[in-house]
């Protein structure tokens, strides 16, 4: 059917392109799916040390209880195979398991009962605590302790007795035990054999779920000698904690079967994981950390799709537009192929039958072939992106929304061939007056054009993802279909994006219908006044412009395309770097949530060695929607604390960031109380300037009045996040102050009752000049204190940016560069059948080869190269945007600003117009040198 085997044969092939970046995106997509689960389960989930238990119970037990000599390990036994049966092959070999029962001294001088913990661990465990006693030894009988020292302030020494009872009664027969031993830094000691560090921090993990008893003191001890020194009680009432923290292996999860997961899970009224242990007949909470960590999963890769669906928008309009202009292949040779038909007697219905057989053939074909390469494609495009293996890839072709996407693709490109092809033999079956006839109804002309068309389906998409997204916000249950990962909200995503995309086609259209109707009354005109080579090009595009149409709806979407590529990953990187320099304050370490009201923590990090200075930064935040009107305006002020001023310009002025340089030597003016810096937004709203005073009660809502004395501005400031802004609240006056710790508290601690007072206290630390950052982390672990450094917290930002999406714009602008190249192509061939009466009329009076494809490439370069500088500098805030709702970049200290030097531009615009004229100029000039004149009788 179709006409000649070089029309056919171009068809086939731009099909089996089209076919092949669907297959290819499918597959690496899903591919990509299981390594982003195991890089998030990675990045973000120590199990060891995530404040998180992963089963454990905790029982009053007011009997006398009997503990085999085996109870622990029994009991480890039973929560291991509870959830493996939730969760197969989660491989929970690697555990920590511990036991702690509460038991109870009496202080006759002070007449108080204190609550003890006496705590054992599971045996792999128990060399750690043996490794940890700094000073004496282990226990020898259940009449010796170890004690757990967890900071300076204890009293507790070495062979001190304590008499413990089993229940709060004096006439108790007390247990008297010898401490043997101190144990000191088993935190460190267990995080690097890789041991769960959360199992010493039990009891403020396990009282959110149960009312437990609070250790005043912990000793420890081992298995054998607990459940000896508790058999022993005639009577004992007490709690009793079994707990066991698993070191999860999800390297076997498989990432599609999420779902199938959660559904094992049994949740109850308060979302927590009960379940019966058989062993010690009571209820457990099973694998809560495991549960958290794949249902944070569950809703990230449903973000992740809907991500993917908005910045494929542009890919998904080039496909649409190569798989209309592939269609359309050869439809000047159709119409003749139909007459003919219609001369040798085929009715209408046969004709539609043999275009429907000839499409689902092609379209068939094109399918096979695309996904057999795109297979092959998408696996080395997956290596590129280093994250697959060999086994994981192959373990997509088992995902059935793969050939449920590719199918109704396929079912989508045959109908709508079947639909071009019967459009184009209705027209010619046609009468010149039928045809006529129909063409004198303006309104049913208008309604069939393809940009009504086009809007009416897109309207259509729109509004049934508007209804979808309205129907999600009421109920609070995801609806699946197909595949447990494609949820209600992704279907909104892609109904939403579609549908869009056939509205932005129809504005397209429009455009370039304008655009090059424009070009044909410039056209005209200038060859009306004067006779050239130029104006003769310019001349010939009033004929059939309608070609020139699908290349300038390419040209509109080139800037979208291709920018994002060329930019997006070195300006996410430069801001990054500045992010995270701010947000580690500018010093080489930072501890945040930091809490010392003793003063006894920094007094120890003081004296760590290479360590140069430390000062605190407070953050407070006060809000006030001012509802009831007793401020002027509603607010929202972060005032930043600097504990020590000079001690703080010691620590940040080393590798402090441009933007900050220009007046930190100004800082010293925050030595006088009642000053202050405040950020050049709020200044420049309110034309403030350094001497301006300030008063208090407009957000303190206190009197007498404290002048505060402004001495500066500042864009930005280390740990001071930028100004809340609000789109419902139009009079909220929000920004940042810098001041004192003296000036700070003074606002603080007299605010109005009705304000809320948020504080937030970081440490900034500065270390040595060439000393190890991580040896001076591990040291400050050692007393449980964590602290990150600016590129720690640049890797954690880094690790919320998906890999796959920075590649797959690369990929994007890539396929967007070679669309174009097609895309010329095949409008060169279009325009060269629709100019052959031109060309035959041009070259019988003397116009050479050479100058035809010239005038043709002229015309081509006037319609196309505005357009593509117009898209390119049109779309440029619009890469920004991308940039920060699509990548979810943070902007909590900098507005993000695009790397976008000059020359980049000119790349753009030249890589845009050299990839069609290249296509352009390989598709018209072997037509024009071949071609060859109709002989005269």
């Amino acid at each position: 059917m179709k006409t000649g085997k070089n029309r056919l044969l171009l068809t086939i092939i731009s099909g089996t392109i089209i076919f092949l970046l669907l297959t290819s995106f499918f597959m690496v997509w899903f591919t990509y799916r299981q390594s982003f689960f195991n890089n998030k389960i990675a990045t973000n989930y120590d199990w060891n040390n995530d404040n998180q238990i992963s089963v454990h119970t905790c029982k009053y037990n007011a009997l006398s209880p009997y503990f085999e000599s085996n109870y622990l390990e029994k009991a480890i036994d039973d929560f291991t195979e509870m959830a493996n049966d939730i969760v197969p092959n989660i491989a929970t070999e690697d555990y920590t398991g511990a036991m702690s029962v509460q038991l109870f001294n009496y202080h006759p001088t002070f007449l108080i009962w204190k609550d003890i913990g006496l705590m054992t661990f599971d045996e792999s465990t128990i060399p750690i605590m043996e490794d940890s006693i700094t000073e004496g030894r282990m226990p020898t009988n259940s009449n010796e302790l170890l004690y757990f020292k967890q900071d300076n302030t204890s009293t507790v020494e070495l062979n001190d007795i304590y008499a413990l009872n089993g229940y709060k009664d004096e006439s108790d027969v007390a247990k008297n035990c010898t401490i043997v031993g101190i144990v000191e830094g088993i935190a460190t000691n267990l995080y690097h054999a890789e041991k769960s560090v959360d199992i010493l921090n039990w009891e403020d993990i396990v009282r959110l779920n149960y009312n437990i008893f609070y250790a005043e003191e912990v000793f420890f001890t081992k298995s054998s000698f607990l459940y000896e020194t508790i058999n022993s009680y005639s009577r004992y009432y007490g709690s009793i904690a079994i707990l066991t923290d698993f070191d999860y292996d999800t390297e076997n999860l498989d990432a599609k079967h999420i779902r199938t997961y959660l559904n094992n899970f049994k949740i109850d009224e308060r979302t927590l994981k009960k379940y019966v242990s058989s062993y010690l007949s009571q209820n457990v909470i099973l694998a809560a950390d495991l549960y958290q960590a794949l249902y944070d999963f569950h809703i990230s890769w449903t973000v992740e799709t809907s991500r993917v669906f908005a910045l494929s928008s542009p890919l998904i309009f080039l496909i649409g537009l190569l798989c209309m202009q592939t269609l359309k292949i050869g439809s000047y040779e159709l119409e003749t192929k139909f007459r003919l038909m219609k001369l040798h007697g085929l009715n209408e219905q046969t004709v539609r039958k043999v275009i429907f057989v000839e499409n689902v053939f092609i379209s068939g074909i094109c399918f096979l072939l695309g996904f057999i390469l795109g297979v092959v494609v998408g696996f080395f495009f997956s290596l590129m992106i280093g994250n697959t293996s060999i086994i994981t890839y192959i373990g997509s072709l088992s995902e059935p929304s793969i050939y449920f996407a590719l199918v109704i693709f396929w079912i989508s490109f045959a109908i709508l061939g079947f639909l071009l092809e019967g459009n184009i033999a209705d027209k010619t079956a046609k009468v010149t007056s039928e045809h006529f006839k129909r063409k004198r109804t303006k309104m049913r002309e208008i309604m069939a054009s393809t940009e009504s068309v086009s809007l009416i389906i897109g309207l259509i998409l729109v509004i049934i993802a508007l209804l979808i997204a309205a129907f999600v916000n009421t109920n609070t249950f995801d609806l699946y279909f197909i595949n447990p990962l494609i949820t209600l909200e992704s279907i909104f995503w892609l109904f939403l994006v579609i549908g869009i995309i056939f509205v932005v086609t129809t504005i397209f259209s429009l455009i370039s219908r304008v655009v090059t109707l424009i070009w044909t009354a410039i056209s005209k005109s200038a060859w009306q006044k004067t006779k050239s080579f130029l104006t003769l090009s310019l001349k010939h595009l009033g004929t059939d412009r309608a070609h020139y149409h699908t290349i300038v709806m390419f040209a509109l979407i080139i800037g979208i395309g291709l920018l994002p590529g060329l930019v997006l990953s070195k300006s996410i990187d430069n801001h990054y770097e500045l992010e995270s320099e701010l947000s580690a304050g500018c010093s080489d370490l930072i501890v945040f949530d930091w809490e010392d009201d003793s003063g006894v923590l920094k007094e120890t990090i003081r004296n760590i060695t290479s360590i140069e200075a430390i000062t605190e930064v407070k953050t407070t935040q006060l809000n006030s929607d001012n509802l009831w009107g007793s401020f002027p305006t509603a607010f929202s002020i972060n005032i930043l604390e600097i504990e020590n001023i000079t001690i703080f310009k010691e620590i940040v002025e080393t590798d402090i960031i441009n933007e900050i340089e220009g007046y930190l030597e100004k800082l010293d003016l925050l030595e006088t109380n009642d000053t202050i810096l405040i950020d050049s937004e709020y200044a420049s709203a309110y034309n403030l300037e350094t001497g301006d005073i300030l008063t208090s009660s407009r957000f303190t809502g206190l009197t007498p009045d404290i002048d505060l004395v402004l001495v500066d501005i500042f864009d930005c400031f280390p740990l001071l996040k930028k100004p809340i802004k609000s789109n419902f609240l139009m009079n909220l006056e929000s920004y940042n102050i810098v001041t004192n710790r003296y000036t700070a508290d003074k606002l603080c601690n007299n605010t109005s009752n009705n304000i809320p007072v948020n504080e937030e206290t970081s440490l900034i630390i500065k270390i040595e000049e060439n000393v190890n950052a991580t040896l001076i982390k591990e040291k400050l672990f050692e007393h449980g204190i964590s602290a990150l450094s600016q590129e720690d917290i640049e890797l954690k930002l880094h690790s919320e940016i998906s890999d796959f999406f920075l590649a797959f714009i690369i990929f994007s602008s890539i396929i967007t560069l070679l669309s174009q190249i097609i895309i010329g192509y095949i409008g060169a061939r279009n325009i060269y059948q629709a100019r052959t009466r031109i060309i035959e009329a041009m070259y019988r009076i003397g116009c050479k080869r050479k100058q035809l494809w010239q005038y043709f490439s002229i015309e081509l370069l006037f319609i196309a190269l505005p357009i593509i500088l117009v898209s390119i500098f049109a779309f440029i805030p619009l890469v920004r945007i991308v940039g920060t709702a699509i990548f979810g970049l943070y902007e909590n200290y900098l507005r993000f600003i695009l790397w976008l030097p000059w020359w980049i531009i000119i790349i753009a615009i030249f890589a845009s117009v050299f990839t069609l004229v290249i296509g352009w100029l390989s598709g018209i000039i072997p037509l024009i040198r071949g071609y060859k004149p109709h002989k005269q009788e």
